[in-house]
């Protein structure tokens, strides 16, 4: 995925890249990447090194603009989920979930609200 990031915005200028260059890609890369690495050092390891990946590739797609935002709201909609998760007893406070969907719905709502 990181590959046909940098790809598209080197060769076609990517789809939502903020500026449109391969300088944009790779700051939406280190972006991307060092926001959630934050997150997985702070937390000891509650959000994984594959989330951490994924976003630094997510980052390297849309640009550091919009990771921050999508990061924000990953974090939003799994905090909402997971309080209506435990409210209902569907899982325990102590067990993990995985944080990719979230960050799914979170690109998709970015790209979206992108276009409008």
């Amino acid at each position: 995925m990181l590959l046909e990031g940098i790809l598209l915005a080197a060769v076609e200028d990517g789809v939502y890249m903020e500026f449109r260059s391969l300088p944009g890609a790779a700051a939406g890369f280190f972006v991307g990447g060092c926001v959630c690495l934050t997150g997985y050092l702070v937390t000891g390891g509650g959000i994984g090194a594959g989330d951490v990946k994924l976003f630094a590739v997510v980052g390297c797609y849309l640009g550091y603009g919009s990771i921050l935002r999508i990061f924000a709201d990953t974090m939003i909609l799994a905090g909402a989920v997971c309080i209506g998760l435990l409210i209902t007893g569907k899982v325990q406070r102590k067990q993990n979930l995985p944080l990719s969907p979230f960050v799914a719905a979170a690109v998709m709502r970015e790209c979206f609200f992108r276009q409008l």
